[in-house]
């Protein structure tokens, strides 16, 4: 934002009395300066508001498009839950992005409430503190105060001499991608004529970290456009070497092996917010490589979009409470719920499937269990210390059929509670998907179950 101080000082004019020509004309200078200043900085204020206005309308935009799609996904599933089948088979599926469905008991105290992320699609244990690697705080928390930041942007990639092939590029302020305010962002644009035949652009980013008292333990990006560019790769740094690393080595549940066993990082395509928890470690040097596959026509031209809104290197200090003794104690451990409800006119019949993304079978780290009503004082339906429902059998009717039978179980089934526990990882497990040092975490939870029409 721009800001101007006015510089006109007022002068003594006597009334009716001798006045200085000098005093006169240098107050009229020193106006027309302030009106010039005013205006100038006026100018440069609506081509910022205007520039972020039309990020976000293109976000918007972006936005609307996911939501029509998923309208058209939701409509094809209650056509298909309308159909005459006494015995229909239904999957809900949150991925954290939405917050209507999570909840939170009254009487879990605010310390051991879970947070929810949905820009990360994520749900972790709350935080105690955090620290940026980027940027300073005032003591009021109102200002901030980028670090020394150093970047570069290369589209020299691997065995591709240029990836931005004879593009008018704007490069965009690389700066902004790590400051805290949202409204603003990092945006490269490589412009082409509106006949060009090039289909994808690509970029590294390679940010060099400031060194700070403290180890970093948390990655946060948030791309530009919001889930319409490719992240392809997340390499670190640990030292000034200058060797690189592939981030999944320290985060492996963001890798998968390749055919020679070694972990690589698996991209992701149309990326939303990513946020990658990984053991406090030095971090010297971090380098991203942005996609973008998606053009828009700007003014009769060819326009890639892409960077970021936010890049962001922190110490969180995450709330360590844990009690397997009492698993499912909502005060002794971090806790979150999850509402269910039935499809309009029909009940739960059947719980068939279950699966979170990541899955803890010890249940030492994160565990679930499922209830009738949110305050959980009634029989439970099932939780993580029971085999999964996918893989109960029973014999009904002389047929054997699978998973947990409901309506012996609940009174009203029209709603299910889930509560989900998740525990600072401080043992290592031989079974769990969490390494040692990071919280366990939540980023989709999926349910499968049949319904029976409403009697």
């Amino acid at each position: 934002m721009k800001t101007y101080s006015p510089v006109a000082t007022k002068r003594p004019i006597p009334y009716r009395g001798p006045s200085n020509s000098a005093n006169l004309r240098d107050f009229h200078d020193e106006v027309v300066s302030d009106l010039n200043g005013l205006s100038q900085a006026q100018q440069i204020n609506f081509a910022d508001l205007y520039a972020r206005m039309s990020q976000m309308y293109r976000e918007i935009k972006l936005i609307q498009n996911q939501r029509d799609s998923d309208f058209a996904l939701l409509n094809n599933m209650n056509k298909f839950i309308g159909a005459s089948d006494p015995d229909i088979a239904v999957t809900y599926v949150n991925n954290m992005s939405e917050t209507d469905d999570i909840f939170y008991h009254p009487s879990s105290p605010d310390v051991r409430r879970a947070e929810v992320y949905p820009d990360f699609k994520m749900i972790l244990p709350p935080k105690n503190t955090l620290a940026s690697v980027f940027y300073n705080r005032s003591l009021d928390d109102r200002t901030v105060v980028l670090k020394n930041i150093e970047t570069a942007v290369y589209t020299s990639i691997e065995d591709v001499s240029d990836w931005e092939p004879g593009a008018i590029v704007e490069a965009g302020d690389t700066q902004k991608a790590f400051h805290p305010d949202l409204t603003q962002a990092w945006v490269r644009k490589a412009v082409y004529p509106l006949y060009s035949d090039v289909r994808e652009v690509r970029m590294q980013l390679e940010v060099q970290v400031p060194q700070t008292e403290f180890a970093p333990n948390v990655l946060q990006i948030l791309p530009y456009p919001y889930g319409a560019v490719d992240i392809l790769k997340i390499e670190y740094s640990p030292d000034t070497s200058g060797n690189l690393r592939d981030i999944s080595q320290i985060a492996p549940l963001f890798g998968k092996a390749n055919p020679e066993g070694d972990i690589e990082f698996i991209p992701i395509y149309n990326a939303t917010g990513v946020m990658v928890n990984f053991p406090s470690q030095r971090i010297n040097k971090i380098r991203i490589t942005f996609a973008q596959r998606n053009s828009i026509n700007a003014d009769g031209r060819k326009v890639f979009e892409y960077g970021a809104r936010l890049i962001s290197l922190n110490r969180v200090d995450y709330d360590t409470a844990s009690d397997i003794a009492n698993p499912f104690d909502i005060v002794r451990n971090n806790n979150f719920l999850i509402r269910v409800t039935a499809p309009k006119d029909y009940t739960f019949d059947r719980l068939v499937y279950f699966n979170s993304d990541p899955y803890d079978p010890t249940g030492q780290h994160l565990r679930w269990q499922i209830s009738e009503n949110s305050s959980f004082n009634d029989e439970t339906v099932w939780n993580s210390f029971m085999n999964l429902p996918q893989t109960i059998s029973q014999m009904e009717g002389g047929a054997v059929v699978r998973g947990v039978k409901l309506n012996n179980l609940l009174q009203n089934r029209r709603e299910l509670w889930v509560k989900g526990i998740l525990s600072m990882v401080r043992d290592p497990l031989p079974n769990s998907p969490f390494p040692v040092n990071v919280p366990a975490f939540v980023r989709n939870l999926t349910l499968k179950f049949t319904v029976q029409p409403t009697a």
